[in-house]
């Protein structure tokens, strides 16, 4: 799945048997998952068994280093939130849309407000293709304030590194 994942997310015109292939690797790799929770049901307990649930999860996660998620696109508000919250400013107050002057904005700014929309736009030129990404641009954030916590540590890491944003995950 990590090797099909460039081409399907480089848009453009799809190969059909890539999509059938990249289908059916997916479905490949569900049937295997159902079939080893079925064995793993089946065993006794030990700490064998732990250690190798565990060994594959964490091989499953590390795969993923570096890959493209494919057929999903809610990582580019959360490296949005993330760099937003690593400068301090409070990813409630502004839409991303507003950060790219897209937003219609507030007539009545504040010093502060116009501070640090100014800032948004910084990074908003800066990572040139994240905000125009993000689904429902005139939307403030939803995701709750621990998740910003993880968003904001991942940009203290890298800012806009989707590999910072998974190995906080992985911690």
């Amino acid at each position: 799945m990590r090797w099909w994942a460039p081409a399907i997310e480089e848009g453009g015109q799809l190969d059909v048997e890539l999509v059938v292939s990249y289908i059916g690797g997916a479905m490949l790799m569900g049937a295997s998952l159902v079939w080893a929770m079925l064995r793993v049901a089946d065993l006794r307990p030990s700490k064998l068994i732990c250690g190798g649930v565990i060994l594959v999860g964490l091989a499953a996660r590390l795969i993923l280093i570096g890959s493209v998620p494919v057929l999903e696109d809610d990582w580019y508000r959360y490296l949005w939130d993330g760099a937003v919250v690593a400068t301090g400013t409070d990813p409630y107050a502004w839409a991303p849309a507003e950060a790219v002057g897209e937003g219609g904005g507030r007539d009545d700014k504040s010093a502060k407000e116009t501070s640090e929309l100014s800032c948004l736009r910084e990074i908003a030129q800066e990572y040139t293709p994240y905000p125009q990404r993000i689904n429902y641009p005139l939307v403030k954030t939803i995701d709750p304030p621990v998740a910003q916590v993880g968003f904001g540590l991942a940009a203290s890491l890298k800012p806009f590194s989707l590999d910072a944003w998974r190995l906080i995950l992985l911690g």
